[in-house]
């Protein structure tokens, strides 16, 4: 057995119990449990480390947006890829993973350029109802009626704030500013997300955006996987295949059956520019 197979479990099992106990209070644990789900990303699922180092042009000249922060790994490690003068605006809906992921902008001196925003992110502003998994601090998401629909009656949810992302960006006196990247990882809710953001895609013809695809996820939120690349193809994007590695490699629609792997998902990038793989 892999050491992702014995790590993965375990982390959820300690994230699970820590959630029922006072132990998800205890400041060394959160350093603990983040150093060591930050280990865990890195080593096994992460793409965007190896981008950075490759491709740190995709990040330049414009603000950085990362949906889906969870408690602050990637919005670490764009940071460092950032330009002068702009800001990583990292979105996290849900509150444990708020909490980690302000404690990690402190950590790492980043307060001046992280910017924390409490908030799901969709294609209006608003509220939605969200739903928290207890096991998992990567699994949480929109709570909607499809969702509702696939899922026990009584499924616990609570309303979180919702903003699309041309609607923040108005809100924040940023509506004419760069946008370099997107990082969208949603749970099946990115087509939302990309309908909420079409402006930012009109304004800012050479911003790159990264999306976590999960055939899966998508149908769960009653979204057509073929709708999404049609969404990014009717506006001029190549879409590629983004490895563990950060190599790109030509998307081919077969990569939608992704079901049929270990991992159930695939990471895609979106470049109105021409990517060499």
């Amino acid at each position: 057995m892999s050491w992702a197979f014995k790590l993965l479990p375990g982390l959820s099992v300690t994230y699970a119990f820590a959630r029922r106990t006072a132990l998800m209070r205890a400041p060394w644990f959160r350093r603990a449990y983040a150093r060591a789900y930050f280990f865990y990303k890195r080593r096994f699922e992460d793409p965007f480390d190896g981008l950075v180092q490759q491709r740190p042009e995709l990040f330049a000249g414009g603000h950085i947006l990362d949906v889906g922060a969870q408690i602050g790994y990637t919005s670490s490690l764009f940071v460092t890829a950032l330009s002068s003068g702009f800001k990583v605006y990292a979105f996290e809906p849900e509150a444990e993973n708020f909490s980690f992921l302000t404690e990690t902008i402190a950590l790492r001196g980043a307060n001046d350029t992280i910017v924390p925003v409490n908030a799901a992110v969709g294609d209006h502003d608003g509220s939605i109802d969200f739903w928290t998994n207890p096991a998992h601090p990567g699994d949480h998401r929109v709570a909607s009626a499809a969702f509702r629909e696939q899922h026990e009656v009584g499924i616990r949810t609570n309303a979180v704030r919702l903003v699309s992302l041309d609607g923040f960006l108005t809100s924040i006196g940023a509506a004419a500013t760069p946008v370099a990247f997107v990082k969208i990882d949603v749970q099946g809710y990115e087509p939302a997300v990309c309908r909420g953001m079409t402006a930012l895609l009109d304004r800012c013809p050479d911003v790159v955006v990264a999306i976590e695809l999960s055939p899966r996820e998508l149908r769960a939120q009653a979204f057509a996987p073929a709708d999404f690349m049609t969404f990014f193809r009717t506006r001029g994007y190549s879409i590629h295949l983004l490895a563990k590695d950060g190599s790109l490699s030509p998307f081919r629609e077969e990569i939608l059956d992704v079901e049929s792997t270990d991992r159930g998902y695939a990471d895609l990038l979106c470049s109105r520019r021409a990517l060499a793989g």
